[in-house]
């Protein structure tokens, strides 16, 4: 009981310094700190993702469900280089942020988008949930993770909005 409440306390603070983070803060040490990512090096590389889930019970508002769903995604869905957190923007949306140090970005971006099919197939074949996403475009600094979710967002919009 009291690991899963420091793990969802562990979580919260992540979550909310990747907020603030995606709100335009300055990347501090701190901040760094709390997020729980290593240093940037120069092979650094980052991605936003919006994913939305249909036909689920989870509520990403509610910090139990959140975890679930993260430790559920943590368990074989992305490769072990990829690290990646997430903020709920509405009960079905998260955002989440990868960041691996990748020597070339494409392989970055194919692991994340291998990683979130695997994570459809096994939504949809397991829990009938239908899974959508969009992608921002790749960046090599947690400041810049901002405007990749910008273009997330407006990817959303544009063609993904059902």
């Amino acid at each position: 009981m009291l690991l899963e409440q420091a793990d969802r306390n562990k979580l919260l603070s992540r979550s909310q310094a990747l907020r603030s983070l995606l709100n335009g803060q300055e990347l501090t040490d701190d901040l760094l700190f709390q997020l729980g990512f290593p240093p940037e090096t120069p092979i650094t590389c980052c991605l936003a993702c919006i994913l939305v889930l249909r036909g689920t019970a989870w509520n990403f508002q509610q910090p139990e469900h959140l975890s679930e769903f993260l430790k559920m995604v943590q368990s074989g869905y992305f490769s072990p280089q990829i690290q990646f957190h997430a903020i709920n923007l509405e009960p079905n949306k998260l955002v989440l942020c990868f960041r691996a140090d990748l020597p070339d970005e494409q392989c970055f971006q194919d692991e994340v988008v291998h990683g979130i099919e695997k994570l459809s197939l096994s939504m949809l074949q397991y829990y009938d949930i239908a899974l959508y996403c969009a992608l921002g475009r790749v960046c090599h600094t947690l400041a810049d993770l901002k405007v990749s979710c910008e273009d997330a967002l407006s990817a959303w919009k544009e063609t993904l909005n059902p």
